[in-house]
């Protein structure tokens, strides 16, 4: 008996350890940092905030923001910088980050072949609470799910276009 429970639960850790082999396939790597989701229309950038595309990788540091931080960031990222010629970035929906969630795969719950070095903790979203103007969705992707926030606490920022 104890050596089926104890074999139970490498088989489990090795499972969580293993490479997870994600459900969406509709991504288009752009080639510039950027990858276009055909089933969405959407184009992401493959790097959180703060990080850079650099040979092939996402290099640097993500940064946390509060929420209001995270959309004057976005504005201000399209009014100077802008991104593979773009100015029209945004914070995206709860809808839209939950669509990049891999529910198959844990900590981080997202494909990193295509959105590579992204951290296991909570996404913004401009999805704000409908009974309280203190509160904004985040998605947590250490599994995927999704929580109401308090609009002071820093969390991390993924843009996307149209």
């Amino acid at each position: 008996m104890i050596r089926f429970i104890v074999l139970s639960l490498s088989l489990i850790t090795a499972n969580l350890n293993a490479e997870c082999i994600p459900e969406n396939t509709n991504y288009k790597d752009i080639g510039n940092g950027t990858i276009f989701d055909e089933k969405t229309s959407l184009t992401w950038m493959k790097c959180a905030y703060g990080m850079t595309w650099e040979n092939s990788m996402c290099i640097g540091q993500s940064k946390r923001m509060e929420w209001q931080k995270a959309i004057l960031a976005a504005n201000y990222f399209n009014n100077y910088e802008g991104f593979a010629g773009k100015k029209n970035w945004r914070l995206p929906t709860l809808k839209e980050l939950e669509s990049i969630t891999e529910k198959r795969c844990f900590q981080p719950a997202i494909n990193q072949s295509k959105f590579p070095n992204t951290v296991s903790t909570g996404f913004w979203t401009i999805t704000e609470d409908s009974t309280s103007k203190y509160h904004a969705m985040i998605v947590f992707f250490l599994h995927g799910e999704s929580y109401l926030s308090n609009k002071q606490a820093e969390w991390f920022v993924r843009l996307v276009r149209d």
